[in-house]
């Protein structure tokens, strides 16, 4: 009598390692397809994000509204796919099943095994129970645990996450200060970062800057250029109750990347700006 206990406590121990097995095989399997959704989602939004802001040039109001989109639906990812999964409490019958979807020909005995260990029920004598969990140890003695959680749905999110990577990749080869500008303006909003252009205005060169001028006197406007060359560099000017008027700049004849042009006669206070190439 002490020998059967014995054997039915180790067929009974052998069902619970067996589903503990699976449950810690089932929970790194979806964390992991988990962890590489998000990461597929998160690159994804953000280098679809870098090539629009690199082609519209959004403004603060635009990159906060991506940034915001971007965080937002990758921290949702994350409850969705990883934090609500890992704090579910599922049952050892959910196991037992996931274990007989793959096995139909053991016909529920590994379920009964399960639910009998845990409450044997009216009408089932020790014995019958018994001889269930050790048919259920027996017939589930050589079971390749890791074989039965589902693997796809890992695989499928590791391919969605390689094919962001190579995108960004390719991007990043291409055209890296363009990749590298449009990220870091969306990753950091709040950072005064410049869109790329493929002409750009040298900030410290811009005369006159902001300053003040004798009534009637001649302005000199002057600026340097950097990247791609642009002969079709324009002032814009206006007074405070007249409209943008546009005046072309001439290359200095030293320097080609350097444009001047002056005004004379000046009698009201301006405002200008200047527009090189893609560049304003």
């Amino acid at each position: 009598m002490q020998n059967e206990q014995n054997d039915t406590s180790g067929a009974a121990a052998h069902i619970a390692a067996l589903i503990a097995a699976v449950r810690g095989w089932w929970r790194a399997y979806r964390l992991l397809a988990g962890v590489l959704t998000v990461l597929s989602v998160w690159g994804a939004i953000l280098i679809t994000g870098s090539i629009a802001d690199n082609l519209m040039r959004f403004g603060d109001a635009g990159r906060w509204i991506i940034a915001a989109f971007l965080w937002i639906v990758t921290l949702t990812t994350a409850w969705r796919l990883i934090w609500f999964p890992l704090r579910m409490r599922l049952s050892d019958d959910f196991f037992a099943l996931l274990i007989e979807r793959h096995h139909p020909e053991w016909r529920n005995l590994l379920i009964n095994a399960v639910q009998l260990r845990r409450a044997p029920g009216a009408g089932a004598s020790e014995r019958m129970v018994d001889a269930v969990i050790h048919d259920a140890a027996r017939i589930s003695a050589d079971l390749d645990r890791e074989t039965v959680v589902d693997s796809k749905p890992t695989q499928r999110a590791g391919l969605a996450l390689f094919a962001v990577v190579a995108a960004t990749g390719l991007y990043a080869a291409l055209l890296p200060a363009y990749c590298l500008n449009g990220m870091s303006r969306l990753i950091n909003p709040a950072a005064r970062i410049a869109p790329r252009t493929a002409t750009m205005i040298l900030a410290d060169s811009i005369q006159p800057g902001n300053g003040r001028v004798p009534e009637g006197s001649s302005v000199a406007f002057s600026l340097k250029i950097a990247g791609r060359f642009s002969d079709a560099v324009r002032l814009w000017t206006r007074t405070e109750d007249d409209h943008w008027t546009p005046l072309l700049m001439t290359p200095d004849a030293a320097t080609r990347s350097v444009f001047r042009c002056d005004m004379t006669g000046l009698t009201r206070s301006i405002t200008y700006y200047f527009v090189a190439g893609d560049c304003r």
